[in-house]
């Protein structure tokens, strides 16, 4: 039975919950921003998944695209995707760019600053997509050798990778008054299963940008954390130390598709949201994380999901 105080704390939790509810609809209803056409759009991850489908909408909305990988073919064929996207756009079309780097290398992300400033002239808006995942406990790692190489890698690509973009970008986009748009992940206020390295890489990357976006008001240079949960993306398969989840047997057909995914994003960035939940699961669990007793609940729904997600997870004993 709960006492008073803890059915005090629930309501109080349920009735904050509502009135988000209310105040985003009349929000999406008549404080929607407008999208300018022509606006200088840089993807950085552009080749597949979420970055690719971003990539696509902006697209037909007539941005000027910058489309940032490792992977030059891939880059290619979604540059050709994007202009046959844009093909029933009225007005002008520019064919999207593409720049063949890697965000690790602090050389490439100065090079594509500068070609985007030659290009385009500078930078509007800047999504931020790029990142790897892990799948593997944290016992399964054996070693502090094995620790600096796994946490190292994910930390290097998701966080300082994402850290560097963000700052040879931050002239263009004050001159602009501009908008990065990061894309994190739900697990990024809660705690994965079987994700220790990747869900600390995206807790830093929400420490760090909701400090700067505090820092960057005065600017006037929008800062929106986008939060999917799971996306049917190729992301588990280039996971860290492969693991499960790179045999689990179709994963994806539970998940949400990265269509649709870009879709709710590009809509978040339009409405320069601070941070945005994709899902509603990952909203309520971020906002009654904090509650005790709840925190447990959320655990278990946690743990329950990974193991429907991926067939072998272990089963301890909750």
């Amino acid at each position: 039975m709960f006492d008073s105080k803890m059915f005090s704390v629930l309501f109080a939790a349920a009735l904050c919950i509502f009135g988000y509810y209310i105040v985003y609809f009349f929000y999406d209803m008549i404080c929607r921003k407008h999208w300018k056409v022509g606006s200088r759009v840089v993807i950085v991850g552009a080749s597949t998944g979420i970055g690719k489908e971003i990539a696509k909408i902006y697209a037909k909305k007539g941005a000027s695209l910058m489309l940032f990988s490792r992977k030059k073919n891939e880059l290619e064929n979604v540059a050709r995707e994007c202009l046959q996207c844009s093909a029933n756009f009225e007005g002008k079309r520019e064919k999207p760019r593409i720049c063949v780097g890697d965000i690790t290398n602090k050389e490439d992300c100065i090079r594509l600053a500068k070609v985007v400033e030659n290009e385009f002239g500078g930078t509007d808006i800047l999504v931020l997509n790029a990142g790897i995942s892990m799948d593997l406990t944290f016992d399964e790692i054996n070693s502090l050798e094995d620790i600096d190489n796994v946490y190292g890698e994910l930390m290097k690509v998701n966080y300082f990778g994402t850290v560097h973009m963000t700052k040879v970008f931050s002239e263009q986009l004050e001159k602009s008054h501009g908008q990065v748009v990061c894309v994190s992940t739900g697990s990024g206020v809660l705690g994965t299963p079987r994700r220790t390295g990747y869900v600390a890489s995206k807790h830093a990357l929400h420490g760090f940008f909701n400090s700067l976006r505090n820092e960057w008001k005065e600017k006037n240079i929008t800062v929106t954390i986008a939060c999917p949960g799971f996306v049917a993306t190729n992301i588990r398969s280039a996971a860290v130390k492969g693991g499960r989840a790179k045999a689990a047997i179709d994963p994806e057909r539970r998940m949400m598709s990265p269509e649709r995914c870009a879709e709710l994003i590009v809509q978040a960035a339009e409405q320069k949201r601070k941070v945005f939940h994709l899902t509603n699961s990952s909203f309520l669990g971020s906002l009654i994380y904090p509650i005790p007793l709840v925190s447990s609940a959320v655990d278990y729904i946690l743990r329950r999901k990974m193991r429907k997600e991926m067939p072998k997870f272990t089963k301890e004993k909750d």
